[in-house]
């Protein structure tokens, strides 16, 4: 067996639980925003250019009931920096027309994003600052 952690009581479950901010309680969003989003599950990816080496991007969508979609924009900033400039470029998607951004996790930036013919969309920036190591997961929802 190993030894009982030196900092056992301050930090454990209960604590974690009891603090809104904890590392626990931001896994248990993400498990649930995954259980609420059938596109973060089981979703077609598509990769969302950045033009910041610090950003990843990525769209994810799924068909839902009665011909809706499930579409759901996540921007990661994997740098130790804050970002607040950056632009995100998407060439082709099953997105048509135009959507409102509502943050899920995080700050969604701009409130409206309208889809090319071809699904994709241009110059979307981003507005506030990504902290480090921080991500925003933005629900798209069909006008």
């Amino acid at each position: 067996w190993q030894r009982e952690n030196k900092d056992s009581g301050a930090l454990n479950v209960a604590n974690q639980l009891a603090d809104p901010g904890s590392l626990l309680r931001h896994y248990q969003s993400l498990v649930a925003l995954r259980a609420q989003h059938p596109a973060l599950s089981r979703g077609s990816l598509y990769p969302v250019a950045v033009n910041n080496p610090g950003l990843y991007a990525f769209l994810r969508t799924q068909p839902g009931a009665e011909g809706a979609l499930d579409a759901v924009l996540v921007v990661a900033n994997l740098s130790n920096q804050e970002i607040s400039e950056g632009s995100l470029t998407l060439g082709a998607s099953p997105l048509r027309g135009e959507f409102n951004l509502q943050a899920l996790l995080g700050r969604a930036g701009e409130e409206k994003l309208v889809a090319n013919p071809q699904g994709g969309f241009g110059s979307v920036k981003l507005v506030g600052a990504l902290g480090p190591y921080s991500a925003s997961v933005i629900q798209l929802r069909q006008k």
